[in-house]
């Protein structure tokens, strides 16, 4: 297992799977996703285009999500979406 911090730089990376503490990469079809919880979705890369969408709706759910963010790195340099995607709803 991996800090979250280096989890965040792996995904970056391309990276398709890790873990680390309560966060995973979890590959897909079409896109692979930072999953924090096992279900709650805070980036997907595109295996296309490796470009990085961020979905800043998890941000304040819970101080330890908040945190997660941000030490992944995920609050910069990256497409944001306002929104909230749970694992369910990609896979």
């Amino acid at each position: 297992m991996v800090r979250v911090s280096d989890l965040g730089t792996m995904f970056k990376k391309g990276v398709k799977r890790g873990t680390a503490s309560n966060m995973n990469i979890v590959d897909g079809k079409h896109f692979t996703y930072l999953v924090d919880y096992g279900w709650a979705v805070l980036a997907k890369r595109s295996k296309v285009s490796g470009k990085i969408v961020y979905y800043s709706g998890w941000d304040g759910y819970s101080p330890t999500t908040s945190k997660h963010i941000s030490q992944a790195g995920l609050r910069h340099g990256t497409i944001v979406k306002k929104e909230a995607k749970k694992l369910s709803d990609v896979m």
